[in-house]
């Protein structure tokens, strides 16, 4: 570190800590795959991939855990690499229960693709939904693939589950 001022690019160790850890990820089940995986600090793999630059949006992978970043402030959204139809956080479970009222919904449509976390579940859980997701930023759409996300499906191309 310099005493001069701080560039974009610095990490801030301490607001590293506070998201990473202030996430309430679920311990792994005993007996797991998971469990046992990492003996110390030193072997958990944490990568950094900024394919569009250190204003995000950016891959942060901790362990098991792959997240979209959008600067440092914030976790878009986080997946399990080993499962990654698993909502991980909280408020994607909670917005899930729109399920409650509408069971088998036939058409759903989303603002914003973030990691597609809910578009995935929607996806899995919904096989004969039709599926629209819009996503301005073409920087998210290009690492869909990173998020495990469903290929695009014409709507006239296949009768049943469509995603677009």
């Amino acid at each position: 570190m310099t005493d001069g001022p701080s560039r974009s690019a610095d990490i801030d160790l301490d607001l590293l800590h506070d998201l990473v850890f202030g996430l309430r990820l679920e311990r792994p089940e005993p007996g797991s795959a998971l469990q046992g995986r990492y003996h110390s600090a030193t072997d958990i793999p944490v990568t950094l991939d900024a394919p569009f630059g250190p204003a995000g949006p950016m891959l942060f992978r901790f362990g098991d855990m792959l997240s979209l970043l959008f600067g440092w402030s914030t976790i878009q959204s986080a997946m399990r690499i080993s499962d990654p139809d698993h909502l991980l956080f909280d408020y994607t479970r909670v917005m899930m229960g729109f399920r409650l009222f509408r069971p088998k919904p036939k058409r759903i449509e989303m603002i914003g693709l973030g990691g597609g976390s809910l578009a995935k579940a929607c996806y899995r859980c919904l096989p004969d939904c039709d599926i629209t997701v819009v996503e301005i930023d073409p920087e998210v759409i290009a690492l869909r693939e990173k998020f495990k996300i469903p290929p695009d499906v014409r709507v006239s191309e296949s009768p049943g589950q469509r995603f677009r």
